[in-house]
């Protein structure tokens, strides 16, 4: 049952995942001048909410 659950959960994992790459920019520059990775990066902070110098593992 354990392992019919954890899989379930990856697959709705990957779907949004897929879901998510589909709707990033088409161009490797965002309207405001940030690359991709720096997108990446807000994009994930937005999601966790951890500042940007904790998710690069450079706070002091």
């Amino acid at each position: 049952m354990e392992k019919a659950i954890n899989q379930a959960l990856r697959e709705v994992a990957v779907k949004r995942l897929k879901e998510m790459l589909d709707d990033l920019p088409r161009r490797s520059a965002v309207d405001n001048g940030e690359n991709t990775t720096d997108f990446l990066r807000l994009l994930r902070m937005k999601w966790d909410g951890r500042p940007l110098d904790v998710v690069e593992g450079t706070k002091k």
